[in-house]
């Protein structure tokens, strides 16, 4: 074999081709250095020793750089990494940060031994790391593209804005509207009244320009609909997603107790990042839109690690003993905060069924969650165990757009190659102009890195708050100062497995003696009715009245509003009811009762006056705050 002949007016990065990575960051190379430096493979010398040359010193160094005749420039063979910074540096189209890579691997002291020491130990291991890496990852020597992916991404997270708006915007006015049951202008009074000037940076808000009317907040929610269709339509995805999180945030902050979900703050998480992942142009296709940022998607990574791995974490430290004992699953279908009828039969499979579970959640959170950050097929097993996670999780409970949006984002851990033929090959049949080149129009590196420092100094603070539960964490005055923006969050579901079902049902009355029920679309009520099924809708005050029933009434004040506003007959507020008992005349008094509720066992021959199969047992605990009387009454 004879050594590849140099380009005479160019220089060649030549690299060892037997090594994957190698062969993979040549694309890289090509990509970036253009016709200003060839890069080409040159296999290793043979152990008879036929190749010699370049070839010798591919064997040797697996990287080297052949320069044409440069004067007093320097040597005309380099090796090593310094050959990958030289043929980066000393092109004539170099970009400022190549130049300042080899001024600092020359200039700062020893930094050149460390960089060549490292890229040694990699030569030296690259037999066994090929091996691994051909087990892991793509066959092919390039890094498998993520067009299709962000493209799938995009419109599934434009999907979950869509719903999330289209579901609060059916309940604001009863919620926070102007006569409903915590209404928001009030409660920008009280901020505005102990923060001052303040008050816009603690509670930011679209509302502190727009007012608080209940024309604003269904513009709000309206104009969020709106720009959810656009980004699923592909319109505009940058501008979009800037402000669907502005608008959601603005939801966030105007809901107080009705938006503090976790689900919620993960989807204006994971919508910040996704401004930085999506393309700036206004119809951007497919192909035309370039590659995605990779920091970008590794902060996805970390997103979605965080939110497994805390949840796990959280159910160690927490202390609870179903937990530790393997029991938790053995309560969870019947205490979760809105079953649905596969709860039930879940809730009666064997103890032993149940303490696999709670292995599995474990493996799933615990476990799981560093294949995101692993060599590719590794990734992308941990990416499909999520997302099975997530319909298992969808099927036996009522969770809203949380699973699709933590599906979502598992997503993002696949590439190209993974998805559906059809849908590969659609976008192989697209139109023509969406294979013409086109400017790369994406966020500056600067940006990106601002982004991913910000991130990264303040997601620590979250892994303290988890482990450590005490001390102040890291950087806590800048987390402090930017909570309220939700760019960066703890996570940690069902920490705390509930081992009963205390369950609070709100009775009216005419005259004080014959206590009729309001009937809720999902919370639990009438032991005959089958726990409903909310898809993906996410019913907020039922949520609310599952968390209430858990603490003393003095800590849920907005019960005692909605009393009122039951009292009162409320159109906006028994809109977020199924059925009330009084469609005429608001009753004289109102109260909240508390049952223990549980699931009836197969077989059980109970039913209720009618005759119908029960789901659930109820047992009368007594009353959950006192009696409210209308203000007539009252006099």
């Amino acid at each position: 074999m004879t050594d590849p002949a140099p380009s005479s007016s160019v220089p060649t990065l030549y690299y060892d081709e037997t090594f994957l990575v190698y062969r993979r960051r040549a694309a890289r190379w090509r990509a970036t250095l253009g016709d200003e430096v060839a890069v080409r493979g040159a296999p290793p010398a043979r152990p008879d020793g036929s190749a010699t040359g370049i070839g010798s010193a591919v064997a040797e160094s697996g990287l080297v750089l052949v320069r044409p005749r440069l004067g007093d420039r320097g040597a005309k063979l380099v090796v090593g990494a310094e050959a990958v910074l030289r043929a980066h540096a000393e092109r004539p189209g170099r970009r400022r940060v190549d130049a300042a890579a080899l001024f600092l691997y020359e200039a700062v002291p020893h930094l050149c031994d460390v960089v060549e020491a490292v890229e040694g130990l990699r030569r030296a291991v690259r037999r066994p790391a090929s091996f691994v890496l051909r087990w892991t990852s793509s066959p092919d020597a390039e890094r498998p593209r993520m067009l299709l992916t962000r493209w799938l991404f995009l419109r599934l997270l434009g999907l979950v804005y869509l719903i999330a708006f289209a579901s609060l915007g059916s309940q604001l006015l009863g919620l926070v509207g102007e006569r409903g049951i915590l209404p928001v202008g009030e409660f920008h009074d009280l901020v505005r009244l102990h923060l001052g000037a303040d008050a816009p940076w603690r509670v930011p808000s679209i509302f502190w320009l727009i007012g608080t009317s209940d024309a604003a907040l269904g513009a709000v929610a309206s104009s969020g609909v709106a720009l959810s269709i656009l980004l699923i339509g592909g319109v505009a995805p940058a501008p979009c997603l800037l402000g669907l999180y502005v608008l959601y945030l603005s939801l966030f902050a105007a809901g107080q107790d009705f938006t503090g979900f976790q689900w919620d703050i993960l989807l204006l998480e994971a919508g910040f990042l996704a401004i930085f992942l999506a393309p700036l142009q206004l119809r951007p296709g497919l192909r035309r839109a370039g590659e995605p940022s990779r920091g970008v998607l590794w902060l996805f990574r970390l997103l979605l690690f965080k939110l497994m791995f805390l949840s796990g974490v959280v159910k160690l430290t927490s202390g609870d003993p179903t937990w530790r004992d393997g029991t938790a699953m053995t309560f969870h279908y019947e205490t979760q905060p809105l079953p649905n009828p596969w709860s039930w039969s879940m809730h009666h499979l064997s103890p032993g069924v149940h303490a696999w579970e709670v292995t599995g959640t474990f493996v799933l959170e615990l476990a799981v969650p560093f294949l995101f950050v692993a060599p590719r097929r590794i990734r992308i097993a941990g990416a499909f165990a999520t997302i099975g996670l997530q319909l298992l999780i969808s099927a036996t409970g009522n969770y809203g757009f949380f699973n699709l949006l933590t599906a979502a984002l598992a997503v993002l851990l696949l590439d190209d190659v993974v998805l559906p033929a059809r849908l590969r090959a659609w976008v192989a049949a697209a139109p023509e102009h969406e294979h013409e080149p086109a400017p790369r129009r994406r966020w500056p590196t600067a940006v990106v890195v601002l982004v991913a420092a910000l991130v990264l100094v303040l997601t620590p603070a979250a892994f303290h708050r988890a482990f450590a539960r005490s001390g102040p964490p890291p950087f806590d005055g800048l987390r402090h100062h930017l909570a309220p923006f939700r760019v960066v969050n703890g996570y940690g579901l069902f920490a705390v497995m509930t081992t009963e079902r205390p369950e609070i049902v709100i009775e009216g009355s005419a005259d004080g003696e014959r206590w009729l029920p309001y009937t809720f679309p999902y919370k639990p009520g009438d032991p005959a009715r089958p726990p409903p099924v909310a898809l993906l809708h996410m019913p907020r005050l039922d949520w609310q009245m599952w968390f209430a029933a858990l603490s003393h009434w003095r800590r849920a004040l907005w019960l005692q509003q909605l009393l009122e506003r039951l009292l009162e007959g409320e159109p906006s507020v028994l809109a977020l009811l199924e059925e009330s008992p009084f469609p005429d005349e608001p009753p004289r008094f109102v109260r909240a009762v508390v049952y223990d509720y549980r699931f009836t066992a197969p077989g059980d021959p109970d039913t209720d006056e009618l005759g119908a199969a029960l789901w659930w047992r109820r047992e009368l605990r007594g009353l959950y705050c006192p009696v409210q009387a209308r203000d007539d009454e009252r006099d």
